[in-house]
């Protein structure tokens, strides 16, 4: 309220307010922000470029999933390389012993509860070790949340059993974990005791407080088993023998391969035709009516090794107490003292752990070598 001459008026509040103080238009106010009067030219260039790269920044960091999947590609990598920077600051930070303290402290009072949503790990790898070892890899899809926290959980079941066999769940602690080395995103675990000599399908997922994440891609593995008294094991014949369920048995020394197949009685020697190549073996049987045809397969596939093809022998011995009349066959190996995983390396062949095969051999003045 104002009063001129006597008289008593209202006045506006912001006429009252510009009586007060200056007002500056808003043009003004953003040319003084980013140019100070008397500021240096190149301050204020690089000054502003700073502010300029932190916001795109920012603004790239926290875009949505659905307009980063439209980005251009360049865009898209350069928001990648950000969100590693950020997230290598992140880890470097927390380990600095104040605030690593703060983070378990926070951790542990929460419950869990302050972590983010567990997503599906990538790339995830088993590669066999031994008869009933394996190391898994993936690389795991970690938030920028610092107390973020969750565990793996690995499933595994066998393949080929009757009926649908149920999902065998292994927690992945610390103790499972191996060295991956410096600068490795991907995390590595040795599984122990699974069965041997076994076809089995992997998964892995995350879980924390908030549930579990989805399920991996499954992966199919073999697990190794063990080497047979002679250094060799068992596998399956082709269409040409007796039975479906029909097996070879093959052995190895330091020197030489051998292969033991069980044959009928009416199978006699002109009907076998076996050719051997330095790394591959065919042996099949012809019948009455196959004419020319080389006959079917009895065994036949890829070697592991080499072999000498000029010292590759066979015979059929009748009367063996032991395993009965059967093919004989004896192929020297190209490079002495190799440790053959298997007789064929195709799908349906067993491979033994060679870390358990261990070969005897003639040492210098009566002394034994063992490799």
């Amino acid at each position: 309220v104002a009063q001129r001459d006597g008289i008593c008026s209202r006045v506006p509040s912001g006429e009252v307010a510009a009586a007060g103080r200056r007002v500056v238009p808003m043009a003004a106010a953003w040319r003084h922000l980013l140019w100070p009067k008397g500021a240096p030219l190149g301050l204020v260039v690089a000054g502003n470029l700073s502010l300029a790269i932190v916001l795109s920044g920012l603004a790239l960091l926290f875009l949505p999933a659905a307009i980063v999947a439209s980005l251009p590609k360049p865009l898209r990598r350069a928001r990648l390389s950000l969100i590693a920077a950020f997230r290598r600051v992140l880890e470097l930070s927390a380990k600095g012993p104040f605030l690593r303290a703060i983070i378990i402290c926070c951790r542990r009072g929460a419950g869990g509860k302050l972590a983010s949503s567990c997503d599906v790990p990538r790339d995830f790898k088993v590669k066999v070790v031994s008869c009933s070892e394996v190391h898994v890899f993936f690389m795991p899809q970690l938030p920028l949340n610092p107390l973020h926290e969750e565990e793996y959980i690995l499933a595994w079941r066998l393949e080929g059993a009757a009926g649908e066999p149920d999902w065998n769940e292994r927690l992945l602690s610390q103790e499972h974990r191996c060295d991956m080395g410096r600068g490795s995103d991907k995390l590595k675990f040795l599984l122990r005791e699974l069965p041997e000599n076994s076809r089995l399908r992997l998964r892995l997922c995350c879980s924390n407080a908030h549930g579990r994440s989805k399920w991996s891609s499954e992966a199919d593995i073999c697990t190794l088993g063990r080497p047979s008294e002679d250094g060799g094991g068992v596998g399956p014949l082709g269409p040409a023998a007796e039975s479906t369920k029909a097996t070879y048995m093959w052995t190895q020394t330091k020197a030489e391969v051998g292969i033991r197949i069980p044959l009928a009685v009416c199978r006699k020697g002109k009907d076998i035709r076996v050719k051997p190549f330095p790394t591959r073996i065919e042996i099949r049987c012809r019948g009455d009516g196959d004419g020319e045809d080389e006959g079917e397969v009895l065994l036949a596939g890829p070697l592991p090794k080499k072999i000498k093809v000029d010292e590759v022998f066979w015979s059929i011995d009748e009367d063996d107490e032991k395993y009965g009349r059967h093919m004989s066959v004896q192929m020297t190996k190209a490079e002495t003292m190799e440790k053959w995983p298997c007789l064929i390396s195709a799908d349906g062949h067993a491979k033994i752990d060679t870390s358990l095969l261990h070969f005897k051999g003639s040492g210098v003045a009566g002394l034994d070598i063992w490799e």
